[in-house]
């Protein structure tokens, strides 16, 4: 995530790290390329 993102939802980088990790896991994923994928699979995504 770009820093002035990452500042407008938290300052902590560890925390957003724990959430996106969190969410991969959810997913059954490993990179935000497949969570992509995968939210587009169970049209999650348009």
């Amino acid at each position: 995530m770009n820093d002035p993102v990452r500042l407008l939802v938290c300052d902590d980088h560890a925390v957003v790290r724990a959430g996106l990790l969190a969410l991969l896991a959810k997913l059954g994923v490993d990179t935000r390329a497949g969570a992509v994928a995968a939210a587009k699979e169970r049209r999650l995504l348009r």
